[in-house]
């Protein structure tokens, strides 16, 4: 009862937001664009709604949707009518689908459409960053650069640099330095005494190994952003790599319960995506725990009794408790 709680209630600001704050609903669709255009790998021609019909058109729109991209499913409104479609359907509902879209020489984008359609993607926080950006800037109290959280994906990273002045007269930011480390690519990069709009879109592919460092020095003030590395070789979020545990649970249970395969095409267990590898001596060669240990295998613990090792610190020696 109490989740369900705070879950209207979170609904219920967004939805005010909508109506009195136009300003944030235009800054933060700007910010779920750009992650489309990350997510996609779309071309950006200038138009947002003919791009994203050209990649609903794509061959590659029904690659993505095949291989769980968006999910075990996407609703995509045509027309006003809502069009569902599934990871597992036929050719002929595809075509049905690139049918009505063809039909249509724009697609109508409203904020319906990013609450129908970001709510449920794997592997990014598209949606919760949407409704973040539109609580911060209906925040009137705030001036300057907004908090405003960045929309992250598996490859890419987007930051929205959103400046309020605290009178309509203000300048807005001139740029003095900017810089984003360890970035694979950054487009839309601000350069020296540039002066800033007052919404800038940053996207960056990402390398999931390092932390991306954001810096925007400007004559208005600073902005740092830095965002976790994915997949750290010593650690991930939740346990060390190299952690062995016990359940209870059959590995299908485990691997629902734990998202184990969420990053994987069709969810399926992949060495290189999941998380988590039985100890039955698979093969679980380009994964974490292989680069670190050099070993292509899980150990094959099934019929074992694990034992713990007489010595850690090979400074200390042999430690016996008696």
């Amino acid at each position: 009862m109490r989740l369900l709680l705070i879950t209207i209630v979170l609904f219920v600001q967004c939805a005010f937001c909508y109506g009195q704050c136009p300003e944030a609903v235009s800054t933060c669709e700007k910010l779920l664009q750009g992650g489309l255009y990350s997510f996609t790998g779309m071309t950006n021609t200038g138009s947002f709604s003919q791009d994203l019909r050209t990649y609903y058109l794509s061959e590659q729109f029904k690659t993505d949707m095949k291989n769980g991209k968006w999910g075990g499913s996407l609703t995509i409104p045509v027309k006003g009518v809502p069009f569902t479609l599934g990871a597992s359907d036929s050719e002929e509902r595809f075509q049905q689908f690139r049918s009505m879209i063809m039909s249509e020489t724009t697609l109508n984008i409203s904020s319906d459409y990013y609450q129908t359609t970001f709510a449920s993607i794997p592997n990014t926080n598209l949606y919760e960053a949407f409704n973040q950006c539109i609580q911060t800037i209906c925040n009137e109290n705030q001036v300057g650069f907004l908090p405003v959280k960045e929309l992250i994906t598996e490859d890419y990273v987007v930051f929205t640099i959103h400046y309020r002045p605290q009178v309509s007269t203000d300048p807005l930011p001139k740029v003095e330095y900017f810089k984003v480390e360890n970035a694979l690519s950054v487009s839309n990069v601000p350069t020296k005494d540039q002066v800033l709009s007052q919404t800038t879109i940053i996207s960056a592919r990402r390398d999931p190994e390092k932390d991306i460092l954001l810096t925007l020095q400007t004559d208005r003030g600073t902005v740092s952003r830095k965002i976790d590395a994915e997949n750290s070789l010593s650690s991930n979020k939740e346990l060390p790599i190299g952690t062995v545990i016990a359940s209870f649970l059959t590995f299908q249970e485990f691997n629902f319960v734990s998202k184990n395969n969420l990053k994987s095409p069709g969810e399926l267990w992949i060495a290189e995506k999941s998380k988590w590898a039985p100890c039955d001596g698979r093969s679980i060669a380009n994964s974490g725990y292989s680069r670190i240990t050099s070993k292509a295998f899980t150990p094959d613990l099934r019929g074992q009794f694990m034992r713990g090792l007489n010595s850690f610190d090979p400074v200390k020696g042999i430690c016996f408790k008696g």
